[in-house]
């Protein structure tokens, strides 16, 4: 099978977060398969551009990557020679996976495609949901979704989710039509990634990682934080510079600047140490589509206190491997304590997380269910 994806940034633009890895941890292991995989994306990094060469196969454990640079209406990641590009390769191709909505380079592949007569698959990737649309830029995004985007739908062969939260929120903008649907989580590398590391004792902070901006209600940690004698915690990850302002302000304001540390945007190498010190990994978001970060905390040993509203919750709760927040239910502070104080819960949890990790969420068996849902869709 041959696979093509398509998607606005990729590696080393890392500051996207979670779809970008998760992208390439799927590629990856279709390469591992046995298939051939190619990436179409743009070298956008923010202000500035991955430094990477452009239009020429640039190979990462064995995913063929093709960048191409963005000059003019960057915010949408246009570029005129990526559309060139995709008119003549696409209908190389088995399948065409497209990794985002509002954004030039999925409706261009999507109509090229459909042309060509390639089925597609489109991952919104968390992009469908109304909180989120109706927070920032609704009229826009609205505007997009009615002219735009259900006639991508309406070309889709089949539509992916991460969580079954994510396909709720999503169902009022899909066509009738569009009734091949997949929910398949996002993975992890590969075995070696969990391991046994350091026991309850040995870790004595509670952290958070990712994103750092408005909807994932990092305010509402570091309260919770402050109602907890001597618990410390660490701020992981790339930030909206207003939001960090807002966040330093109130860490300010509880006197917390002796419990509270910000460290910027951190590497894998650093992210495992991290993880490796914290007692619990809160994710605590107005919404998340899935919540990749769930997954690694899971892997390395971390349980983990998220909110309802994150998509990986559904597993967490499944299985047992940390403390979900319920409306109205369980306080963050409660969670939090439960998991940084009671040594017998955690281990639970802790015994649970990798067990759920080892069984279902590697790469290999998520991308065997991607191999199935594809092969479904191709006639």
């Amino acid at each position: 099978m041959r696979i093509l994806h398509v998607t606005p940034s990729y590696l080393p633009a890392s500051r996207y977060g979670g779809p970008i890895v998760s992208v390439h941890g799927l590629a990856k292991a279709q390469v591992e398969m046995g298939f051939e995989v190619d990436v179409c994306t743009t070298s956008v990094d923010g202000p500035s551009n991955s430094r990477v060469p452009h239009g020429v196969r640039v190979d990462l454990d064995g995913v063929g990557i093709y960048y191409f640079a963005s000059k003019y209406f960057r915010r949408f990641y246009y570029s005129s020679h990526m559309g060139r590009y995709l008119s003549r390769i696409v209908k190389n191709y088995d399948i065409c996976h497209n990794h985002s909505i509002y954004l030039w380079p999925s409706w261009k592949a999507s109509r090229l495609a459909k042309r060509s007569g390639v089925p597609v698959v489109i991952s919104p990737r968390g992009m469908l949901v109304p909180e989120l649309i109706a927070a920032r830029n609704s009229f826009i995004k609205s505007a997009w979704i009615r002219v735009v985007e259900r006639r991508n739908f309406k070309r889709a062969a089949g539509i992916h989710f991460t969580s079954d939260l994510e396909a709720d929120a999503a169902r009022y903008y899909l066509p009738a039509s569009l009734k091949r649907q997949a929910i398949i989580p996002n993975g992890v590398e590969s075995e070696a990634e969990i391991n046994h590391t350091p026991g309850f004792a040995k870790r004595d902070v509670a952290l958070y990682l990712g994103r750092i901006n408005w909807k994932k209600n990092i305010g509402d940690l570091i309260n919770s934080i402050a109602c907890l004698e001597n618990l410390k915690l660490i701020v992981a990850g790339p930030a909206d510079q207003d939001e960090l302002d807002k966040l330093n302000m109130l860490v300010r304001e509880r006197n917390l600047g002796h419990r509270v540390t910000f460290c910027g945007a951190v590497d894998s190498q650093q992210k495992g140490k991290l993880l490796a010190r914290a007692k619990a990994l809160v994710l605590c978001s107005v919404n998340e589509n899935f919540g990749n970060v769930v997954v690694e905390a899971l892997a390395a040993g971390c349980p983990v206190v998220v909110n309802e509203s994150v998509g990986a919750a559904a597993l967490v709760k499944r299985h047992d491997a940390g403390v979900v927040i319920e409306a109205d239910n369980l306080s963050l502070t409660d969670a939090i304590t439960r998991l940084c104080y009671d040594q017998t819960a955690w281990q639970r949890y802790h015994s649970n997380g990798l067990k759920m990790v080892k069984e279902n969420l590697l790469w290999p068996h998520i991308a065997t269910q991607f191999t199935a849902f594809y092969e479904s869709l191709i006639k």
